[in-house]
């Protein structure tokens, strides 16, 4: 697992009155402060619901899986800036992956982009013949008109929580991992490409074969800024 690579994500909603600032605070300080100043960090998208649960979606990747573990980037959410104190105090809702990409297919930044998590099987083998499932459907799919990118990152409980934790001494109140959840991300031109790629590979139809139980939750998002480091 040395070589792959690790993505921070985050769905955060907040109430409308506090949303211009959430917004500023987010494009002008945060994403900045992870994919610029943080060590391990590469790259940073944020997204905005087309038709989601959650309204806000943003990526963060690292060099490493363990980047997101590591005690300088546990130190970095321990002390957060004061305006990051104030806005993360508002969140309504703040749920966070902190994950391994395992498997990678990204290519460019898509303008859409269908966010799509499930709970896999408990089952190892079930959880491996999904993941070899997908490895070899996803290059197949984001050659389909429309589509750019996609891969499949898988959450890391222990490492989630222990961020999590950071968050919620500065005034946070993350939801916490208990098990282990999966999260695919589609990209694409055209929102219809990614939300159709979505159904037809990682519906509950489709998953119930490798022992997935629960309906994924999907939701689709725009684009709306990104650095590469």
């Amino acid at each position: 697992m040395a070589d792959e690579k690790g993505m921070l994500v985050s769905f955060t909603g907040v109430d409308p009155a506090f949303e211009v600032e959430h917004n500023e605070w987010f494009n002008r300080e945060h994403i900045d402060e992870r994919a610029l100043d943080t060590p391990g960090f590469f790259r940073a998208r944020r997204y905005a619901a087309i038709e989601a649960p959650i309204k806000y979606f943003a990526t963060y990747e690292t060099e490493s899986w363990r980047v997101l573990a590591s005690p300088q980037y546990l130190d970095r959410v321990g002390n957060q800036t004061e305006w990051s104190r104030r806005v993360i105090r508002e969140l309504r809702t703040l749920y966070r992956m902190t994950t391994r990409i395992t498997i990678d297919a990204m290519h460019g930044i898509g303008g859409v982009a269908t966010a799509v998590r499930f709970f896999p099987s408990p089952n190892a083998g079930q959880q491996h013949a999904l993941r070899e499932s997908l490895r070899t459907t996803f290059p197949t799919l984001v050659k389909r008109p429309g589509m750019i990118g996609a891969c499949l990152t898988e959450n890391m409980p222990e490492a989630a929580n222990a961020t999590g934790d950071k968050a919620r001494a500065v005034g946070g109140n993350p939801m916490r991992a208990d098990r282990v959840e999966w999260l695919a991300v589609l990209e694409g031109a055209e929102a219809e490409a990614t939300t159709t790629a979505a159904n037809d590979v990682l519906s509950l139809g489709a998953l119930q074969r490798f022992g997935v139980a629960q309906a994924p939750v999907i939701g689709t998002y725009r684009f709306v800024y990104g650095i590469y480091r």
